[in-house]
């Protein structure tokens, strides 16, 4: 996903600038900020589609509530499409008017004007202050929310710093969270190191933190590793990124990522058995409607020359239509090339 969301890795990730800021932070780096229960479950475990349209339905019956804007905003984040983002605009300005002092609210119109962003250069610097304000708004709320913290460093590491972001803020964010939240400071220390680029520096850290009663902490702790992994795995550090899923899995065992990561790993080293093991134990765990389970265990029954067992997870993928455009389009190509 990431080894989260089934869609390119952040760009904050790659060290990406303006053209790529919008997609770095709708991107899966940090937990996704738990809107309630009942929408964290659905996050989880349900498509982004199905989760944009049960938010849809309740701000029908509820205009302006916090939690289903919020989840409205993350599931339209997952699947960017600009001019749908357009259309919601007035759904999370209804959520602000009616509830000021909510930082679910605040925390949404920023990640819409990301999605809104996704499209264009020009647009990005354009809504850049709108975004680095919502976010800003969000911590102000919400100080002790470690997510919203999270994705105001990653505005500011992502953007230059004509539009809003740079080392200085980088630097005063941390100075200002150090304080009052240590842990929430290390964490985005962290983050940093991720950004650039010093993965092994960025592991030895994160581990270092224990999260404690902190759920907010700890998912996005795990989350964060689990990224680490697969920018390990991106830069061909097999070896590293194995350990650190087997550690993962160790400590947070209900965590699908971290399965579908150990399951990267394993089809990487050439044990596709062990790959397919690991991905159906990350299909009944949490945060399993993020991941390309169908197309990455379908590749694996491939190297095990069984493509009657590949075909319908392929043509699962394809009709599910989401996660990075190049799995599609090499899903439809193997497809075809099976039907021959």
């Amino acid at each position: 996903m990431p080894l989260r969301p089934s869609m390119p890795l952040p760009a904050l990730l790659r060290g990406m600038s303006l053209p790529s800021l919008a997609a770095c932070l709708v991107g899966g780096a940090v937990a996704q900020p738990v809107p309630g229960p009942a929408w964290d479950e659905m996050q989880d475990n349900e498509p982004p589609g199905l989760v944009e349209s049960a938010a849809r339905n309740h701000l029908g019956r509820q205009p302006g509530d916090p939690a289903a804007s919020l989840a409205l905003a993350m599931a339209l984040a997952a699947n960017p499409r600009p001019s749908v983002a357009e259309a919601a605009l007035p759904l999370m300005q209804s959520c602000s008017a009616r509830h000021p002092t909510a930082a679910e609210c605040a925390f949404a119109l920023g990640v819409l004007q990301s999605a809104r962003a996704r499209d264009s250069a020009w647009k990005t610097l354009g809504l850049a202050p709108s975004i680095r304000e919502a976010f800003q708004q969000a911590v102000q709320l919400a100080p002790a929310h470690l997510p919203y913290r999270a994705a105001l460093m990653q505005f500011y590491l992502a953007a230059p710093t004509m539009a809003g972001g740079g080392d200085e803020r980088v630097d005063a964010l941390l100075r200002l969270t150090e304080p009052a939240y240590p842990s929430h400071a290390r964490f985005l220390a962290g983050l940093r190191l991720v950004h650039q680029r010093r993965y092994e520096d960025a592991e030895r850290a994160l581990w270092s933190i224990e999260p404690g009663t902190d759920e907010a902490l700890r998912r996005s702790l795990y989350d964060l590793l689990c990224q680490v992994g697969g920018l390990q795995l991106q830069a061909g550090q097999l070896h590293s990124a194995h350990g650190l899923f087997l550690r993962l899995v160790a400590r947070e065992p209900s965590l699908a990522a971290a399965h579908y990561g150990v399951g990267r790993t394993h089809a990487e080293r050439g044990a596709p058995q062990e790959a397919i093991e690991a991905y159906q134990q990350a299909r009944r765990l949490r945060g399993r409607a993020a991941l390309a389970l169908d197309y990455r265990e379908a590749l694996a029954w491939l190297q095990m020359s069984q493509p009657a067992r590949a075909r319908p997870l392929l043509q699962r993928h394809v009709d599910g239509n989401r996660g990075p455009v190049e799995h599609l389009k090499d899903a439809r190509a193997r497809l075809e090339a099976l039907s021959r």
